[in-house]
């Protein structure tokens, strides 16, 4: 398991660098899919815990979904809201076309 955990904090630190470098809301829609959508890299781990054995899906069930340091915000929530925003953007704009 331990390469399994290994895996889990680049991820969340590519990720979060590429929240940061996106320059609009279409790069910000294609962060939160390259992260969470269907064929996205947390998507992929957390199909991984399946491999585990029941020992050891908890921790890293943990250590996927952890609390944030204090100071930093969570990235499961930042890409939810960007998703939210994205969402609100799409009904707004096509209710004025």
């Amino acid at each position: 398991m331990a390469g399994f955990l290994d895996q889990i904090e680049p991820l969340k630190q590519a990720a979060l660098a590429e929240l940061r470098a996106a320059p609009d809301l279409a790069a910000l829609e294609q962060a939160r899919v390259n992260c969470l959508g269907s064929h996205g890299k947390f998507t992929a781990l957390m199909k991984q815990l399946g491999t585990l054995s029941k020992e050891e899906k908890p921790a890293a069930g943990k250590a996927i979904i952890s609390r944030p340091r204090p100071g930093q915000a969570c990235l499961t929530t930042i890409l939810s809201i960007i998703w939210a925003t994205s969402s609100h953007l799409s009904m707004v704009s096509s209710r004025r076309a």
